[in-house]
């Protein structure tokens, strides 16, 4: 039902409230800063956040990886965001399994890989599983250096009337003094329910990190609109490294995505993959000069923990306490009424640079189902398409693709795909039925990649995407690669239109917006939920020397 407005609330950044601070260490000149929308979560949701970036040699790319850390310093999700001219903003699903305690966020760009070990900045978070009980101590690093803003003050509400009640509209008028904005490159303002009292765990540290490098000493490069893709290749077991090996890549889409490197002396090798979001089905082969059975593995160039020097607990108190408790108990209540929408693992679009796929337009496509239905791929090769040659001799498959332009076969086979994917096995041929083929693309030329070439190319788009053939193929390596993070907006801060009063309101975010320098008076409305306590209201911004400017202050609901 529609609520009406009751309460202004105008929140003034009182000028003489802000004191100047003393910052216990020093952003890098890479640094980049995690700005959140909440302390506290309970795990299984989801963090909304924004990026700024530090001063940087301009050469850092605009593509931020973002790692949650645990009290040991342990990666455990990390995406990674597109930012401009400097900021972005993204999220962080919380893995519904992670245990309590308090977590770090790290933002960081490849390049500051390059750089051997270093401090960055961390955003921490205390995340509640779900399923505790009772929380009455937190686990937290050994290795963080509080950081306290440079500049601090108090948000000043003045309200009329009583205090807000459950299901209330508030307007928020933010009145932010001039010397401010001029010294605030990029602000957020946020709204959530917090531990009475003050908060148990710093905002920001200092942590040392250590390289983790796939590549040996190989310099990592700038991302721009994109991100590298590392691995190595290894021997079965008994055998030598080839020196050298040619590794393919193959992402099946709508356009079929193809791309090829060689290793390096120790196996690694590298692949950029532009404009790339989602989550990608990615397919990875290595043949070596001598046909040696090879296998892949994945390696990623990331940040991690200095040392992991073990964890300390921090006693909470009771009043704390006892917010976690009822924070738990209506996580349990919300995931029955209205639980949080679940993000599409399954999204995948990569941007491409031709409307053709790798091997061109072909000489001829065709359709099979607009013939008769044919059993197997020998009678589709006789029967549909032509110059193309396909026999079974003495239990072996042989496929031969006709050179039009000297009129006689390729004396090797041609590119063979299905789905974009190449094969080398015939035999995978002999399976498929005219009805299983939504069409099949024929080059009868020599085609030239890079520097590999094709004598024709065969290649076969089945109507069903999915990789079920894959199984029948040695040395082919399938791994789901998160990519580049799908811009959204914050979601679940405001109520759903069609809650009914009925139905329990457990919302404990309700605003994060970022803030334009040039906003003197932005105005925001806010809808408390039924969950009661205070509500702090957190204006934070990072200047353009970079030092964290930080104003608070609380409603409290009853």
């Amino acid at each position: 039902m529609q609520l009406k407005l009751r309460y202004g609330l105008i929140i003034t950044l009182l000028a003489g409230l802000i004191s100047a601070m003393t910052v216990t260490g020093n952003p890098r000149e890479e640094g980049i800063f995690v700005l959140t929308d909440r302390t506290w979560v309970l795990s299984g949701d989801t963090i909304w956040f924004a990026l700024v970036n530090g001063h940087g040699d301009g050469n850092q790319g605009n593509v931020v990886h973002v790692q949650l850390e645990n009290p040991s310093g342990e990666n455990v999700n990390t995406v990674m965001v597109v930012t401009s001219d400097g900021t972005g903003e993204g999220y962080m699903p919380v893995p519904d399994s992670l245990g309590t305690g308090i977590y770090t966020i790290r933002a960081f760009s490849k390049t500051m890989i390059n750089h051997g070990t270093q401090e960055t900045w961390v955003t921490l978070i205390t995340v509640i599983n779900r399923f505790d009980e009772e929380v009455v101590s937190l686990p937290v690093r050994t290795d963080l250096k509080e950081i306290h803003p440079a500049v601090t003050g108090d948000i000043m509400p003045e309200i009329s009337g009583s205090p807000v009640k459950h299901r209330e509209k508030v307007q928020l008028r933010i009145t932010i003094p001039e010397d401010i904005r001029k010294s605030v490159k990029a602000a957020v303002l946020s709204a959530s329910l917090v531990p009475p009292g003050t908060e148990p765990v710093p905002q920001f540290a200092l942590s040392g990190i250590q390289i983790m490098r796939s590549n040996g000493e190989e310099p990592v490069p700038a991302e721009n609109d994109g991100f590298f893709l590392g691995g190595r290749v290894l021997p079965v077991p008994g055998e030598s490294l080839p020196e050298r090996s040619l590794v393919l890549l193959s992402i099946p889409d709508s356009i079929p995505y193809f791309d090829y490197c060689y290793t390096d002396k120790n196996g690694h090798f590298r692949f950029k993959l532009k404009n790339t979001f989602g989550t990608a089905e990615i397919f990875l082969r290595a043949i070596s000069g001598d046909d040696q059975a090879l296998q892949v593995e994945l390696l990623g160039d990331d940040l991690a923990s200095e040392s992991q020097r073990g964890e300390e607990l921090t006693i909470l108190p009771e009043n704390h306490q006892q917010f976690i408790k009822e924070m738990l108990e209506a996580g349990y209540f919300m995931r029955i009424f209205s639980p949080e929408t679940q993000y599409q693992e399954s999204f995948f679009s990569m941007g491409q640079a031709f409307p053709e796929p790798f091997y061109g337009v072909p000489d001829r496509r065709i359709y099979p189902a607009e013939f008769i239905e044919l059993q197997d791929f020998m009678e589709i090769s006789r029967e549909l398409l032509p110059g193309v040659r396909f026999r079974n001799r003495d239990n072996k498959y042989i496929l031969n693709i006709i050179n039009e332009q000297e009129r006689i076969f390729f004396p090797s086979s041609p590119l063979r795909l299905v789905n974009g994917i190449p094969f080398f096995s015939d035999h995978l041929l002999a399976r498929f039925k005219s009805s299983d083929i939504k069409y099949i693309d024929l080059i009868y030329r020599e085609r030239v990649f890079g520097d590999i070439s094709f004598k024709g190319v065969l290649s076969i788009t089945l109507n069903n995407l999915g990789s079920d053939w894959v199984r029948e193929q040695k040395n082919l390596y399938v791994f789901q690669v998160p990519c580049l993070q799908v811009s959204m907006k914050p979601t679940g801060m405001q109520p759903s239109a069609s809650l009914d009063r009925n139905i329990p309101d457990f919302r404990t975010v309700f605003l994060f917006e970022r803030l334009s320098p040039e906003d003197a008076e932005p105005v925001y409305e806010i809808t408390s939920s039924d969950l009661k306590g205070d509500i702090q209201v957190r204006y934070q911004g990072i200047s353009h020397d970079d030092q964290l400017i930080e104003l608070t202050g609380k409603l409290k609901v009853q």
